[in-house]
C-alpha cells in the first residue's frame, strides 16, 4: 500500500480491512480530510509515514498486534489528540508523533522499550510531566524531547 492514498482530499473516514496485516511507506500520508481511521486487530506493522500530515485525525488506537510504530507514522497531525498503543509495541521510531500539538494523552504498554529521538517533539499539549511519568517509568531508552 505504498504511496497508495497519499494525498487524497476526499478521504474523512477509514475503515481498513481485517486482511490488511501492514501498512506502507506515506500510504495515506497528507490526507488533511482524514477525521477517523480503524486499524484492524491482525496489524502487524505501521511503517514510516503512513499518516504523517494527516491534519484532521483526532484519535487513534493502535492494536495489540502492532510492534513497530515508524518513523514519522503520525507526524504533524495536528488535530490528534489521544493515542492508546498496543500491548505489544516494542518501538516507537524517530519523529513518530513529532509536532502533534493537539495531543493531550497516549497510554502506553509495559511493552514499549524503545522510543526514538524526537518521538514525541511539539506535542505541546501533554502535561509537563509526561516525558518523567510515563517515559522513565516504562524504563524507556529515548532521544530528545523537545517541548515535551
Amino acid at each position: 500500500m505504498k504511496y497508495k492514498y497519499s494525498g487524497c482530499s476526499r478521504l474523512s473516514v477509514l475503515n481498513i480491512p481485517n486482511s490488511v496485516t501492514s501498512i506502507g511507506s506515506y500510504a495515506f500520508y497528507g490526507c488533511k480530510s482524514l477525521t477517523s481511521v480503524t486499524i484492524p486487530d491482525r496489524l502487524q506493522l505501521i511503517d514510516n509515514a503512513v499518516f504523517w500530515g494527516c491534519s484532521g485525525l483526532r484519535s487513534v488506537v493502535i492494536p495489540n498486534m502492532v510492534e513497530v510504530i515508524g518513523e514519522r507514522a503520525f507526524q504533524d497531525c495536528s488535530s490528534l489528540t489521544s493515542v492508546s498503543i498496543g500491548e505489544l509495541v516494542d518501538s516507537i521510531a524517530y519523529a513518530a508523533f513529532a509536532a502533534c500539538k493537539s495531543l493531550t494523552s497516549v497510554t502506553f504498554p509495559d511493552s514499549v522499550r524503545v522510543i526514538g529521538n524526537l518521538a514525541f517533539t511539539d506535542c505541546i499539549q501533554l502535561a509537563g510531566g509526561h516525558r518523567n511519568s510515563v517515559l522513565d517509568r516504562r524504563r524507556a531508552t529515548y532521544g530528545r524531547h523537545r517541548r515535551c
